[in-house]
């Protein structure tokens, strides 16, 4: 017979799978919405970092410190690309996890039984 404490462990895991998967709904709905797709996804992450490159070999931004500041630009831009993927990423691990975890929570039930 399992203890009590796994039952609360297994009830934890089920609580941060389903954070975490309301999380990567929540991301896959803006991917959805027209204006994120403008203003991110089009705009942010496509134009925004085409511009960066163009800037990166522009004559004119050729010191050490506007090159800092593009490079820092670019860094914002993948670190953002970057946070979404593991968030959707997460969810879709939590999914599994969620899973395996409400199996192991039936497996106690029916042993308490």
């Amino acid at each position: 017979m399992r203890n009590n404490s796994e039952s609360e462990t297994i009830e934890l895991t089920i609580e941060q799978a389903k954070n975490l998967i309301k999380r990567g709904e929540s991301l896959k709905k803006l991917y959805n919405n027209k204006d994120f797709k403008n203003v991110i996804l089009e705009d942010y992450f496509k134009d925004n970092a085409i511009r960066l490159v163009h800037l990166r070999s522009d004559p004119n931004c050729q010191t050490d410190e506007i090159q800092g500041n593009i490079l820092r630009e670019m860094d914002g831009v993948g670190s953002l690309k970057k946070y979404f993927n593991v968030i959707l990423a997460l969810a879709s691990r939590a999914e599994q996890d969620l899973a395996a975890a409400e199996e192991a929570r039936e497996e106690i039930a029916a042993e308490e039984l």
